[in-house]
């Protein structure tokens, strides 16, 4: 390679421009100068050595000047692996010509104080993806002009509160009765600043926060107009309460948000009238009849992962445009559904293409759909793709699988744990979709399969055709 890129005479490079084709080749160099043809080299280094990983750039500094001033001056990589910093030395990292090149960056071991960030602001203005944890600290001062790079379109933030504070005397604490209020206070405007600032950054797609001071701190993301998905962890055990969600409320741009929140707070969401346009979401992790009525005020949902905790699943028939659905039931659920109407209501999702049905090991048998059931809800889905199963336990046969246009369109198959197990004979249901190309089975006959049977799956299948992926288990 190096012999290669030592002749700017053996490149050739096409460029259209208005029409005209202009055709610079080793040919063409009569007349051009020699700081022509050293151009021409330094972009031809710098196109070549784009196909180099970060950490690869450290090596191409040390072939020859040519090769390092063209790392210094090529176009930053974008593609390249994160940067972790394991080692706490990011102001080294941004003291080098190198910064440049760092995309995505995480900041692993220790905090980032507001200089940290105004540092890397400077010193890697390409970067577009930061995860990392910021110092909040006593002196409200410090964050009041902090910065980002403006290139970021994927931010993850944690909140470390500074220690508290320690009164020295009798006499201090009675003069200061709460130093912790005090520094909580500031803690919320320090955090509200940072926050400020991400919401302000033209590319915003994704934010991920944790720890933050209090709910409150992340109002300015209402403003952020690119802002697609959030993802809130909680300080506490439970979740949010009213007070998130009441901020959550504000963000009508957001499509995606995975905040653990109480049955409460989520109600509190969603409460009419609302301009939530939300796609997926995390739910809370019991679906009580009260949580199902306020899943059906999000007709936008897409995703939805629900755990019954009630009779019913008649919010499904308010879900007109739900493509995703993981449905499924605990033993120790405090109502037992209704087996007749839950499938009533899911064959009303017409529009889904992915399904997973699902009880705990002990609770296979508080939900009992029969073949028969499973035959006609699977006739209104139409465009299903995927199909998962697990320990369903009324269950005799496969060939609901064989049902409406299941055959022809079904790709991915998963059956887990049936009891009582099926006869060996059913595999012949499993063998009329010729569309599948994964297919998993567990547990799930009286006898396990042979050797000889299981060479009849593995691809490339005799059996199945578009099969790219089997996997098999039996105990």
């Amino acid at each position: 390679m190096a012999s290669l890129l030592g002749s700017a005479a053996v490149v050739g490079i096409n460029a259209a421009s208005s029409g005209d084709q202009a055709v610079i080749s080793a040919h063409s160099f009569d007349g051009v100068g020699a700081s022509g043809i050293a151009v021409l080299h330094r972009h031809t280094l710098g196109s070549v050595l784009g196909f180099f990983a970060l950490a690869e750039l450290p090596s191409m500094l040390r072939v020859c000047k040519e090769w390092s001033a063209a790392v210094h001056s090529m176009r930053p990589l974008t593609s390249s692996k994160p940067y972790f910093d394991v080692r706490g030395q990011l102001r080294h990292v941004c003291s080098t010509l190198l910064a440049r090149h760092v995309s995505s960056l995480n900041v692993s071991v220790g905090t980032l104080s507001a200089a940290d960030l105004s540092t890397l602001t400077a010193g890697m203005p390409f970067l577009h993806t930061l995860s990392c944890t910021v110092q909040l600290s006593d002196t409200e001062a410090e964050y009041s002009e902090v910065a980002l790079p403006k290139r970021l379109r994927s931010v993850s933030l944690r909140f470390a509160l500074p220690p508290p504070q320690e009164s020295g005397s009798a006499v201090a604490a009675a003069a200061h009765p709460s130093p912790d209020a005090e520094q909580s206070t500031t803690a919320i405007r320090q955090c509200t600043a940072v926050i400020n600032c991400v919401a302000a950054l033209p590319e915003l797609d994704v934010v991920s926060l944790s720890q933050m001071p209090s709910p409150e701190c992340m109002a300015p993301l209402a403003h952020a107009s690119t802002l697609r998905i959030l993802q809130l962890q909680p300080p506490g055990l439970y979740g949010f309460y009213d007070e998130a969600a009441e901020q959550l409320r504000a963000m009508t741009q957001v499509t995606a948000c995975f905040c653990r929140m109480t049955p409460e707070a989520f109600c509190h969401l969603t409460r009419a009238p609302h301009q939530l346009k939300l796609h997926r979401g995390q739910l809370p992790v019991q679906t009580t009849a009260e949580v199902g009525a306020a899943l059906a005020r999000l007709p936008t949902l897409v995703e939805a992962e629900v755990t019954l905790d009630c009779e019913h699943a008649d919010f499904l028939m308010q879900l007109p445009v739900l493509s995703n659905l993981t449905l499924g039931w605990w033993s120790n659920s405090k109502h037992v559904p209704d087996s007749g109407r839950v499938l009533q209501a899911l064959q009303s999702c017409s529009q889904l293409t992915k399904l997973r049905l699902w009880a705990d090991a002990c609770g296979g048998d508080r939900l009992n759909f029969t073949t028969e059931q499973l035959s006609s809800c699977l006739l209104h889905l139409p465009l299903l793709r995927e199909l998962t199963l697990q320990y369903l336990s009324s269950v005799r046969s496969l060939r609901f699988l064989t049902e409406g246009s299941l055959p022809r369109t079904l790709l991915k198959l998963r059956l887990e744990f049936f009891h009582p197990r099926l006869l060996m004979s059913e595999l012949e249901h499993v063998n009329a979709l010729t569309a599948l190309d994964e297919l998993s089975l567990y547990c799930m006959f009286e006898q396990p399969l042979d050797d000889a049977t299981q060479r009849l799956y593995k691809p490339p299948s005799v059996l199945l055709p578009a099969l790219r992926l089997f996997s098999y288990y039996e105990n």
